[in-house]
């Protein structure tokens, strides 16, 4: 096999793209790989959503949860989703801008803020549990009758309630906030690509 010298000198040429100069390299080499990570996991999330709804996974969260605090959680965990889309995408304009110290500065105050949000997620999905908790046992067991059958059957359906409202509002919690404390974890990764 032979090389000719014009063939090493030469730009790349790939049918699919035109010619690859150094500078189109360099360009393509500074990719902004958080966002496209943030946008993997937001595809999965949707897919997971549509897939959730598809078989009545809304109206189960209706229902099974007497506060209807988790379909606010849900709301909340979608607008800083895509509210740290949005900072995945800016945040390398704002480093590249170090000499502009409060952008930087507002920039921290904005990623703590989502941090809190994360935070604000598990607290609602405790809130939820000991309210779910609440409901279970609120009128307690002093004044059942046990040879009364609905009575124990009223007792028993208002614990049920209770306590999917409490599963419900910790599993929500809990999955919430893991996920947008991994894409905050994917936001801050910018100091290491």
């Amino acid at each position: 096999m032979t090389t000719r010298r014009e063939d090493i000198d030469s730009p790349l040429k790939l049918a699919s793209i035109g010619t690859v100069t150094d500078a189109r390299i360099k360009k393509m080499g500074r990719m902004n790989i958080p966002l496209l990570r943030w946008f993997a996991l937001v595809c999965a999330i949707a897919a997971g959503l549509a897939i959730g709804l598809n078989a009545g996974g809304l109206r189960f969260l209706w229902s099974a949860d007497a506060t209807h605090i988790t379909i606010g959680m849900l709301a909340l965990f979608i607008i800083v989703t895509l509210f740290i889309g949005r900072l995945t995408s800016i945040r390398p304009k704002a480093l590249a801008n170090t000499h502009e110290t409060h952008n930087t500065a507002s920039l921290t105050r904005v990623v703590d803020a989502c941090w809190f949000a994360a935070e604000l997620e598990m607290g609602l999905g405790i809130l939820v549990t000991v309210s779910g908790f609440l409901i279970a046992f609120a009128h307690g067991f002093s004044q059942l009758n046990l040879s009364d059958t609905d009575a124990a059957r009223q007792l028993v359906a208002q614990m049920a309630s209770g306590l999917s409202t409490a599963l419900v509002g910790t599993l929500v919690g809990i999955a919430s906030s893991m996920l947008l404390k991994l894409q905050l974890v994917n936001l801050e990764t910018y100091k290491d690509v």
